[in-house]
């Protein structure tokens, strides 16, 4: 899906070994007439890292990522692709997902700890139902938000006290039918990310169909 590799130009020169996002079938990409070669032959520098321009900066949080006291960023990735609807042929099968990274300032330098696809919508454009990312007390919360009438807002919150990454501690939801709402939190102990299903859920308007109906019954 993507890479933290050291980058070279055309001309084999290497550039600054400096952490790089990109897709990891570059050349096999390119080799099969992708028509939009530009976005992975071209990258720029952010929060001392390198990232292809096949992904753009949607959001960032300052944070400490690993209670060093030193400000890491949390950054949150997606593909131009997904943004730009008239791009969106351009989207490559095996990076279509938003990707959440780890960038940890070491004094000297920076380095990409962790990159995550499965934390915030995979979505297109406006309508991706991510609505933010903010610092909790020990960490930080993902923010999803959908609907009107019928909505619902989903919160997973994580925790930067591990020193060897995020761990997750609350998942919260709250379905709506015309302001009346439900709520439901789940809180846990040390569950690791990597296996969440954040875009499962998201996908099936937060399981709130159940909750809609009652609201909806109770008018």
């Amino acid at each position: 899906m993507f890479s933290c590799e050291e980058v070279k130009d055309d001309k084999e020169e290497v550039r600054p070994q400096l952490d790089t996002i990109q897709v990891i079938d570059i050349k096999n990409t390119i080799d099969h007439a992708y028509s939009c070669q530009k976005l992975l032959t071209s990258y720029y520098s952010k929060f001392g890292v390198i990232i292809q321009k096949y992904y753009e900066l949607d959001d960032y949080l300052i944070i400490d990522l690993n209670r060093d006291g030193i400000t890491d960023v949390l950054a949150v990735l997606a593909p131009i692709p997904l943004e730009d609807t008239n791009q969106f042929g351009c989207l490559i099968e095996n990076a279509l997902d938003r990707l959440v990274v780890e960038i940890i300032n070491e004094g000297e330098y920076v380095k990409i700890r962790n990159v995550y696809s499965n934390l915030v919508s995979n979505i297109g454009g406006v309508l991706s139902k991510y609505n933010g990312i903010f610092l909790t007390k020990n960490g930080f919360e993902i923010r999803h938000q959908s609907g009107n009438r019928f909505s619902w807002i989903y919160i997973t919150e994580y925790s930067t006290q591990s020193i060897d990454g995020l761990v997750l501690k609350r998942i919260k939801k709250i379905c709506s039918v015309e302001g009346r709402e439900k709520s439901y939190e789940y809180l846990f102990e040390s569950s690791r990310i990597q296996h969440m299903l954040v875009n499962d859920t998201i996908q099936a308007d937060c399981n709130c169909e159940t909750a809609w109906n009652d609201l909806s019954v109770k008018k």
